[in-house]
């Protein structure tokens, strides 16, 4: 007989250092839904991550990108470059983006892109060499 048939209630289960950092990654690249926020009608986003060790102290070198399109037209672009032990919180580098927006289909919002991507691969290259540098183990 299952806890829920017993009439217990059953715990839910402690969030894992996986759960924390797909949580975190949502709060970086999403608007956060709170009262005066706007209405998103499209998000995207997509992370990619190399790391070293197992969990919790597993040693990782992630990026993320994110977009938005608001109910009213808004093209919102963000993005993070970090690396270090993030089960365990902080590391030798963290970086995110402003909130970068300009009206969809517009010049604007393509310059946007361009330059938002353009800075994201500085800093992807600056993450990967500090991710190489302190690579537990002297592999740096």
């Amino acid at each position: 007989m299952s806890a829920a048939q017993r009439g217990v209630a059953e715990r839910a289960p402690a969030p894992t250092t996986r759960h924390y950092r797909r949580t975190i990654c949502a709060n970086l690249l999403h608007t956060l839904r709170h009262g005066g926020a706007p209405e998103i009608a499209f998000d995207y986003d997509r992370v990619s991550k190399i790391g070293s060790g197992e969990e919790p102290h597993r040693f990782e070198f992630s990026f993320g990108r994110g977009l938005e399109l608001t109910a009213d037209g808004t093209l919102i672009f963000r993005a993070f470059v970090i690396v270090g032990r993030h089960g365990l919180g902080g590391g030798p580098y963290w970086w995110t983006s402003e909130a970068l927006k300009a009206p969809v289909g517009s010049v604007e919002s393509e310059r946007m892109l361009e330059e938002g991507v353009a800075v994201l691969a500085e800093k992807v290259q600056e993450g990967l060499a500090m991710f190489v540098a302190e690579l537990p183990g002297g592999l740096g």
